[in-house]
């Protein structure tokens, strides 16, 4: 869940995922995926935690740490990109993503 309150002294923004963030366990056997089955909103939830965590995660990093695949984290951070919820700063090698206060809400 993100929640993003706003006063005239401090903005405050939280992020709850229930989840480990320890990355997939075991591999993969004959092509089926180990990870953890999500819903496409779960997910977008556990990669803005997981940026708010380390900005300067790669999509392969998140995809670990997340327990889903490349891909699937690809699809959620382009998503997030679109509604204006985090934003890349700078080169892909020395970059870092930044959460947005006016994006959409995941509540």
């Amino acid at each position: 869940m993100v929640h993003i309150t706003e006063s005239k002294k401090h903005k405050e923004l939280r992020l709850s995922y229930e989840g480990g963030s320890g990355g997939q366990s075991g591999g993969q056997s004959g092509g089926q995926s180990t990870s953890k089955k999500m819903s496409p909103s779960e997910r977008k939830v556990a990669v803005l935690a997981e940026i708010k965590a380390d900005p300067s995660l790669s999509s392969e990093a998140l995809a670990q740490r997340i327990g889903q695949s490349k891909r699937s984290v690809e699809r959620s951070v382009k998503e997030l990109r679109d509604e204006g919820a985090v934003t890349y700063v700078g080169s892909s090698k020395s970059g870092y993503w930044e959460i947005n206060e006016g994006g959409k809400s995941y509540v």
